[in-house]
């Protein structure tokens, strides 16, 4: 019988592995689709093939079934990997989500920004129809690692602060030598006395400073 793992808890070594195949399976998907997109641009960008009115330029050999397979094998190992990675836990399925995400804009984007740019096709200088798109690809890809990093750093500062406030209050509380009362180090904060039975006093106000 399976049982739900406790966090914190070792993962399974097949979620493990499950894990690590999604991430390379959706690696070798988003190679395909870029490769895919290249052939096409090296052609001029647009193909056809298979009935008699689509335009003369056909399709280079396996470009079809290249991006074909990536779009829809990224797809499935996506979804594979977040199946395992919720399993596993921790921060997974958001890295798996970001790394296609950004993966495939930044792949995509760089191929219309080098056919677009750097290397146009011959007697063209700059194809602004690829350029645009390129610039857009990119910061699709870039913004969403931005935003990641930045809620990360808030995250740890957010985590300082709280270890910080808690070893402030340890070492604030100070206790009066021969007494039970505990006296915070914080002016204004309340006192609580305990008598010999240990049956709590009044609390009154007491400014330790």
């Amino acid at each position: 019988m399976d049982v739900a793992q406790s966090p914190g808890a070792d993962p399974k070594v097949r979620d493990a592995l499950l894990l690590a195949a999604g991430f390379g399976g959706l690696a070798m998907c988003l190679t395909l689709v870029f490769l895919g997109m290249r052939s096409v641009m090296d052609i001029g960008g647009a193909c056809a093939s298979g009935r008699a009115y689509v335009p003369v330029q056909s399709c280079p050999e396996g470009a079809a079934p290249a991006l074909f397979l990536g779009i829809l094998g990224g797809l499935g190992f996506g979804a594979l990997g977040l199946v395992a990675g919720g399993r596993v836990g921790g921060v997974w399925p958001g890295v798996l989500l970001l790394v296609g995400w950004s993966g495939l804009f930044a792949s995509l984007g760089w191929n219309f920004l080098e056919y677009g740019l750097l290397s146009p096709p011959e007697g063209q200088r700059l194809v602004w129809g690829w350029i645009i798109p390129g610039i857009v690809f990119e910061a699709m890809a870039v913004v969403p690692i931005l935003l990641v990093a930045s809620a990360a750093r808030r995250g740890r500062g957010r985590a300082r602060l709280r270890a910080a406030g808690r070893e402030m209050t340890r070492v604030g509380n100070v206790r009066r030598p021969g007494s039970d009362a505990v006296t915070p180090a914080v002016p204004g904060a309340r006192t609580v006395t305990r008598d010999e039975g240990g049956t709590e006093g009044g609390a009154t106000e007491r400014d330790a400073s």
